[in-house]
């Protein structure tokens, strides 16, 4: 497989994103990993690398750019379990990144797909990873010309209470 880290311009800033790809020739079916809290660590990279194997080509953006890169955050998200401090933190970022947030961001992720050269155009998947299952849903309505397959593994915050509920 072929793994880069890439940056995508969003309307905020620069996106780190994780992407893989099969060692032959493509294009290839694209598909999108929305992060959960904890945010990327190597166990989303192989969950990435597992969908890569399959044949795709697969995104793992930084959805918590907007506080820092991958790794620069102002916290460390792998002491979320002991530090209190660090799962608040957590939290706040999380709730900070909102539905509108990543609908913005996911125009410029498929602006990028649809100009690179490695990813057969439109048909595009996604998968929501707990705090994104949420993303998912929102992304699907506001882009269902492009999302042919969407995926909410034990996705929160479905149905809330907020005016950008994704329901």
């Amino acid at each position: 497989m072929i793994e880069n880290l890439i940056d995508i311009q969003t309307k905020d800033g620069l996106c780190d994103t994780f992407v893989v790809r099969p060692d032959e020739n493509g294009p290839f079916p694209a598909i999108i990993i929305y992060m959960d809290a904890p945010a990327i660590r190597e166990e989303l990279r192989d969950m990435a690398r597992r969908l890569s194997s399959m044949g795709y080509y697969v995104m793992l953006p930084n959805l918590f750019y907007r506080v820092g890169k991958e790794n620069s955050y102002p916290f460390d998200f792998s002491k979320i379990r002991e530090d209190k401090t660090h799962f608040s933190s957590m939290i706040k970022t999380m709730d900070d990144t909102t539905n509108e947030l990543v609908t913005s961001d996911t125009s410029s992720f498929l602006n990028f797909l649809d100009n690179n050269s490695e990813v057969i155009k439109g048909n595009y998947g996604a998968v929501g990873y707990c705090m994104s299952g949420q993303y998912i849903v929102s992304i699907g309505s506001a882009y269902p010309e492009k999302f042919k397959a969407l995926a909410s593994f034990y996705g929160v915050k479905i149905q809330t209470d907020k005016p950008d509920s994704p329901h």
